[in-house]
């Protein structure tokens, strides 16, 4: 199992299962709500790039998470000026949430 893929990765890795497991390409996805699989659920969206701050990567919450500048600006109530805007391409950096 490989930890901390980016997306490349995790592309890869997929093609590669399906590449070795041609029979599923039909089946269902799902996604385990831990890492220790004690539940599981449908995925019913495809991926989703949200931005985070850098001191939060490694929270398993996602705590702060804004899908754009705006909603970021709207949520912590700034103004549009500079300084919201090099704080945003200072510290948020984009993941992508599949669910």
């Amino acid at each position: 199992m490989v930890n901390n893929m980016n997306l490349q990765e995790y592309i890869n890795q997929l093609q590669t299962f399906l590449t070795e497991h041609p029979e599923i390409a039909e089946s269902k996805v799902y996604y385990a709500s831990d890492e220790e699989g004690n539940s599981f659920y449908e995925c019913c969206h495809s991926a989703s790039i949200y931005y985070i701050h850098s001191d939060n990567m490694e929270s398993y919450e996602l705590e702060e998470k804004y899908a754009d500048f705006d909603e970021f600006v709207e949520e912590q109530e700034l103004d549009y000026g500079e300084e919201a805007r090099k704080e945003w391409d200072t510290y948020y950096i984009p993941i992508v949430v599949i669910n």
